[in-house]
């Protein structure tokens, strides 16, 4: 009797133990549900509580670094920096950890330090496309031109069709002085045809073409910038600073019956430009003629 008493024990607590065991998996998969979910919707405080909540149950240290993306979307940045400091050796997914440690220092301000981070991390893998774009940014804010052309560089190579990145290099360009390089880094864009993140194709190709028209503008390329934004005026009609440059890009090459059209669909949209036409150099051609005094007097 007692033999079989203590098999029927030591039965039971071993059912006990996986029913235990099954209904911890349970609950800790679904608060690690919950967590994602909260960080998804951006409720980032409850995010940390659901993971905090698994913790008594179970030790990760990537539950720690869910935490400290979380406390660093929340703003927490020396928090997060601390957390991830104490955990990004054990982390499997180590390049992701040091990724999130870099920007905490950025975010503090010690972009020394978040620079040598991402080095260390490119050395690991040089196709880690966002080590590269965060090393860009960093060295774009610290002034260092080449530095970051040839960071925004590797990260076109690897993200190609990533419109963001060629708008981030051109303006890296444009700081540098190099304004043929940077109406060629829009040219490539627009052959990629590369989408910029959140933008449709069409709304990304027009950005990349009235960046170009006016680089070309300013560059005193008035046939080219002409061209341009007459094919970005037609993809997106709604603009009336398009609208405004195509009608100066006219009158420059005097060609008249378009610079009033132009003209006409900008004020339209936007009647500030009445003021300025009458003061802008490019249409002091037209100034004191019958056309354009009938023109501007049909607005007043």
């Amino acid at each position: 009797m007692n033999k079989n008493k203590a098999v029927k024990i030591i039965a039971f607590m071993f059912i006990l133990a996986f029913v235990f065991l099954i209904g911890g998996n349970l609950y800790i998969r679904s608060q690690e549900n919950k967590a994602i979910q909260a960080h998804n919707h951006e409720n980032y405080q409850q995010s940390i509580a659901y993971y905090e909540s698994i913790m008594r149950f179970k030790e990760d240290p990537q539950y720690i670094a869910n935490i400290a993306y979380n406390h660093y979307l929340l703003g927490n940045y020396t928090e997060a920096n601390n957390m991830i400091s104490k955990v990004i050796d054990e982390i499997e997914d180590r390049l992701e950890a040091s990724y999130l440690y870099a920007l905490s220092y950025r975010a503090l301000g010690d972009k020394n330090k978040a620079v040598e981070i991402l080095n260390d991390i490119l050395i690991e893998d040089a196709t880690y496309a966002r080590g590269w774009q965060l090393l860009a940014e960093i060295e774009l804010a610290r002034e260092n031109y080449y530095e970051a052309i040839n960071a925004f560089r590797k990260v076109a190579n690897l993200r190609p069709n990533a419109g963001e990145i060629y708008l981030a290099l051109a303006r890296a360009y444009k700081l540098d002085g190099q304004i043929e390089a940077e109406i060629a880094t829009y040219e490539e864009m627009l052959i990629r045809g590369a989408t910029v993140f959140g933008k449709t194709k069409e709304e990304s190709m027009y950005i990349a073409e009235y960046n170009l028209g006016v680089s070309l503008f300013k560059l005193g390329e008035i046939a080219d910038a002409r061209d341009v934004f007459l094919s970005a005026s037609q993809k997106i009609s709604a603009n009336a600073d398009t609208w405004y440059y195509l009608a100066s890009c006219a009158a420059l090459l005097d060609i008249e019956g378009q610079m009033y059209y132009a003209l006409q669909k900008a004020i339209d949209l936007d009647s500030e430009y009445l003021e300025l036409v009458v003061k802008d150099s490019d249409f002091s051609r037209f100034f004191n003629t019958k056309r354009f005094d009938e023109f501007i007097s049909k607005y007043k």
